[in-house]
């Protein structure tokens, strides 16, 4: 449930995080849990459910910043950003890929970010990648896919699955039924975003959620 002001209204928070994706999500539910009152703001909708109709006509100026029309400055390359409840979490392909060990060492290296390499960093994100459900249980590729490894396999290529942050999925036929067009929204609750984990622990221990509100 998110906050409905229907006036000007006032709240007092210890802790305000704008953006509730990968960055804001998170915080929001580790603060949350840790005692701390939270108030999250974030620019786009909350959908949830039925909500997410799967189709390219309804979702996409839904769920995406500029209505999925955002750009570079010169036009030459276009940004899919998600701006609903959740960010880009909602909207992404559920690929849960690790920050290579050398991004790391670069980041440490060039913005004095000595953090980055530490024992810490790794445990946290491995503290992660067990709440979003990182995984490779398959049931089944799609088509594309298992033609991509059967072609790649007998040309004595390496071939590696994608981690995915994807649950509940207990058969081949309920995969595809259930996931749909994981970029348009995850209608079953299978893909674990900070919708489906951080936003509903912070929700849980106290926090509140102000939808539809630009920061300016």
């Amino acid at each position: 449930r998110t906050l409905q002001p229907d006036a000007d209204t006032t709240y007092d928070c210890d802790v305000l995080v704008i953006g509730s994706g990968a960055g804001g999500g998170v915080m929001a539910g580790e603060l949350a849990e840790a005692g701390y009152d939270v108030l999250v703001i974030e620019k786009g909708p909350y959908c949830h459910g039925s909500d997410f109709t799967q189709r390219e006509v309804d979702m996409l100026g839904k769920l995406y910043d500029a209505k999925g029309t955002l750009a570079t400055q010169d036009g030459s390359i276009g940004i899919l950003a998600g701006s609903c409840l959740g960010g880009g979490t909602t909207v992404n392909w559920a690929g849960a890929f690790r920050t290579p060990d050398y991004v790391l060492q670069e980041w440490a290296r060039e913005h004095q970010a000595p953090q980055f390499t530490t024992l810490e960093f790794k445990e946290s994100i491995n503290a992660v990648a067990r709440t979003i459900g990182v995984n490779t249980n398959y049931a089944r590729h799609n088509g594309q896919n298992q033609a991509l490894w059967d072609g790649s396999t007998k040309l004595g290529q390496e071939v590696k699955l994608i981690p995915r942050n994807e649950k509940g999925l207990t058969d081949s036929d309920s995969h595809f039924r259930s996931l749909g067009y994981s970029s348009l929204g995850d209608a079953h609750g299978i893909k674990q975003g900070t919708l489906n984990t951080y936003l509903l622990t912070a929700f849980e221990h106290g926090a509140r959620i102000l939808a539809d509100t630009k920061v300016d």
